[in-house]
């Protein structure tokens, strides 16, 4: 596929992400989003059922010798950006990145400093959407719904300690433009309370490596009894599955998957592990329903 604008963001893409190329597209309307490598679950089934609303290209579809602008969301670095990260430093091709992590300073070579566009609000999406709105063009209410998403993933629904107050004018201006609050919890992945994080830090100190082919798993038995707990969350199996490669075991979050699994009474878990956990479920004889599980 021959396209001389694309846009694209780094592996493991979240709602925040995946919302922010949506926006950069509104800015960039011939612009292509590409979507490949790991995306996390909610993502994936996301675009899966708004695919007409949200087209995406694979990476293996596009002719490279026909980019030639790139536009990177939520990252400058061409080591994250997967099978596009080649076009990075390539000849002929512009690179433009909209990021809420960069520093001037600190950028690699292929990108200028007056080719980034950054802020430190806790959502890259806030910043998109505030030069959408400084500059009139339109929001349907379906772009509004996935803006909305990933301000609310990636500020913890306003909670988190990066929030701004342009996160929250962000949030308003979706509301307005007629964000489905209906759609935002459905796709809203609830958060770890703390008691649970506490129960997670706690396993993750006392975890045991365990080698398979392709893989280290390092898993714990811990017990937890946060306030108005079901009674699965009592007893709770901690696995991280560690992704080798030629560049070393990758943990997670940058390569891998970490799960919570409760050990006893699972039925009434709901959430579908990934493939590779539910591989190493099997290999524990676990009964493989996931009450909580994070696609890192």
């Amino acid at each position: 596929m021959r396209t001389p604008e694309l846009i694209a963001t780094h592996t493991n893409t979240d709602f925040d992400a995946f919302a922010a190329m949506v926006a950069a597209r509104k800015l960039y309307p011939e612009a292509r989003l590409c979507l490949g490598g790991a995306v996390n679950r909610n993502v994936r089934e996301f675009q899966a059922l708004y695919a007409d609303a949200v087209p995406v290209v694979d990476p293996a579809d596009v002719d490279r010798d026909s980019v030639r602008r790139l536009i990177l969301v939520d990252t400058v670095h061409a080591g994250r950006l997967g099978d596009l990260g080649d076009l990075c430093g390539r000849e002929g091709v512009q690179v433009i990145a909209f990021d809420h992590h960069a520093h001037a300073d600190e950028l690699p070579d292929y990108l200028a400093a007056d080719a980034l566009v950054s802020s430190n609000d806790g959502s890259l999406v806030t910043l998109l959407v505030r030069i959408i709105a400084e500059r009139g063009i339109p929001v349907t209410p379906f772009e509004a719904t996935v803006f909305a998403l990933g301000i609310h993933e990636d500020t913890g629904s306003l909670t988190f300690a990066t929030t701004t107050t342009r996160d929250a004018e962000a949030l308003a201006f979706c509301m307005r433009a007629g964000a489905d609050t209906e759609l935002l919890e459905k796709w809203l992945a609830n958060a770890l309370t703390p008691a649970q994080r506490l129960t997670l830090a706690a396993a993750l100190e006392t975890a045991e490596e365990l080698p398979i082919p392709e893989a280290s798993v390092r898993f714990s038995m811990t017990f937890s009894r946060p306030a108005k707990a079901p009674p699965q969350m009592n007893r709770m199996l901690v696995v991280s599955i560690c992704r080798k490669s030629w560049l070393g075991c990758l943990r997670p979050p940058w390569g891998g998957t970490l799960a919570m699994v409760p050990s006893m009474s699972l039925s009434n878990a709901c959430c579908t592990p990934s493939p590779d956990t539910s591989r190493v479920m099997e290999t524990f004889s676990v009964r493989r329903a996931i009450l909580s599980i994070s696609s890192m």
